[in-house]
């Protein structure tokens, strides 16, 4: 950080934790955010947060959410995701709780300020930021944040849900990486506690009578699919298609549309064989069930197929 904006600094601060002074364009704090994100880059977030105690003073106010706006809320939990996404700041600030006082089950979803979109949205891509690194895969899977996550699934903003689902497979993958190539891919019961919780969470769903459960689910499986091309989504396949063949036993068939997308995600995947994986009886059934207008996107997309089979052995 170049020598004027450290003078600068502890003047900005003092404004954002003062909440007499209104922070009344969100532009400002956007800017103020990106330029945070290619100070740290370049340097040391620990290094930037030891060296200018008022950054530190700024992010502990927080914890007393009565006393911010929502707007610097949600700026200060993606700001913390920012420096917490290199591993030895992660566990500075994690000493001091303030991680588990923002980002713990206790913490932000406890806020009155919760109930407003931003926050809930400020506070998924804090969570964002910082899932890069093992020591924020334990802190998920331990201070309860992937469950508030199962939450916001369903929250009232789309935004929010999708930021929510989104966050889950990125955590899945996170948390499958760092295999020896080549190595076995354990099974699903044995995989790290943040890929079983999620997954885990996911084959509920799809047991759930609720379609909104069902459609979350889903959706989960459908951006997993169609993102991550790795062996483990095999194991993941063969473990969830049973729950997901079962959704052609109820009448009416929960989620038809989301059930498509999946079925052709996993289709399209490099990682599955397509026959071996029973992927043509279900998608057969699932013609055989629907109407034909509901039948028409599913058919249209089992032809387009051809051109991710070309070269496949599919016995």
């Amino acid at each position: 950080m170049d020598p004027e904006c450290s003078r600068l600094l502890p003047a900005l601060c003092a404004v954002l934790a003062d909440p007499r002074q209104l922070v009344a364009d969100d532009t400002c704090l956007e800017k103020l955010l990106d330029w945070f994100k290619t100070v740290t880059e370049a340097e040391s977030s620990l290094q930037l947060l030891q060296d200018h105690p008022c950054l530190m003073e700024l992010l502990s106010h927080v914890l007393k959410p009565q006393d911010v706006s929502p707007r610097v809320l949600s700026f200060a939990l993606r700001l913390v995701g920012v420096f917490a996404a290199q591993e030895d700041c992660f566990e500075y600030l994690q000493q001091g709780e303030l991680l588990l006082g923002l980002f713990g089950e206790s913490g932000a979803p406890g806020w009155a300020a919760w109930s407003i979109p931003s926050v809930r949205s400020g506070w998924i891509q804090g969570l964002c930021y910082l899932a890069h690194h093992p020591s924020a895969l334990h802190f998920l899977a331990d201070s309860g944040a992937v469950d508030t996550l199962f939450s916001l699934q369903g929250d009232p903003s789309l935004f929010v849900a999708s930021a929510a689902s989104q966050l889950l497979v990125h955590i899945l993958a996170l948390s499958m990486q760092g295999g020896a190539p080549g190595s076995p891919v354990p099974e699903a019961a044995a995989w790290p506690m943040c890929a079983q919780k999620i997954v885990n969470h996911v084959d509920e769903s799809l047991h759930a009578k609720a379609t909104p459960q069902v459609t979350q689910a889903l959706n989960v499986l459908t951006t997993t699919f169609g993102r991550c091309h790795n062996p483990w989504t095999g194991v993941l396949w063969e473990r969830l298609s049973p729950p997901v063949a079962r959704l052609f036993e109820r009448d009416p068939i929960p989620a038809v549309h989301a059930l498509m997308d999946l079925l052709l995600s996993v289709a399209r995947s490099p990682v599955l064989n397509f026959a071996a994986c029973g992927l043509w009886e279900m998608l057969a059934q699932t013609l055989s069930r629907l109407s034909p207008i509901q039948a028409g996107p599913l058919a249209l997309g089992t032809l387009k197929l051809q051109h991710w089979l070309a070269g496949w052995d599919c016995g």
